[in-house]
């Protein structure tokens, strides 16, 4: 969950993919058929990725024995009732959230929220959030995304720009019911 600055080290072309590094030692497996449009924080060429850019990434699957981990483009920003996903677009409802009614006002709700670069997922734990709480998180992600989209791009190769909670804190943010 971890987001980096990385650089392009190498794109192979017939597996579609390229190869980031996040540090010296570590490089990482860039799946390049999602067509997300990534934050560069430098660019080489017009093409849309080439060697040596140096763009925003998010760690999505830690490495395992002899396989590299794997990266993201689109980087999300998970709440306890919202996911912002850069690349994303329009607000997209959990199935487990069943009433009709719910949904299209979740929705209606969180649509001026939007911008071109992200979308919103709606957790099933909205389901039961009051619409301040969901408008309060939906602030509060899109400020953590500005900070990243904005002060990412003037960070060298290699930054941490955002590191993700502990397992044990994303339990406690999911499931707590009262603030602390």
């Amino acid at each position: 969950g971890n987001i980096y600055v990385g650089r392009v080290d190498n794109i192979v072309k017939n597996i579609n993919a390229a190869f980031v590094k996040i540090s010296e030692q570590i490089s990482c497996y860039l799946d390049l058929s999602t067509n997300v449009e990534p934050l560069f924080v430098k660019k080489q060429s017009e093409k849309k990725l080439s060697v040596g850019d140096e763009l925003i990434v998010q760690i999505t699957k830690e490495d395992v024995k002899t396989k590299a981990p794997v990266v993201s483009a689109s980087f999300s920003l998970t709440g306890k009732y919202l996911v912002l996903i850069h690349g994303g677009n329009g607000v997209q409802i959990s199935k487990k959230i069943p009433q009709k009614n719910k949904r299209t006002e979740l929705k209606n709700n969180l649509t001026p929220f939007l911008q071109e670069n992200y979308g919103f997922v709606v957790r099933t734990s909205a389901g039961t959030a009051s619409l301040e709480e969901l408008r309060e998180e939906a602030v509060r992600l899109q400020k953590e995304y500005e900070h990243i989209a904005q002060n990412g791009i003037h960070k060298s190769k290699f930054s941490l720009l955002r590191e993700e909670l502990p397992v044990y804190m994303m339990q406690l943010r999911d499931n707590r019911t009262t603030a602390f």
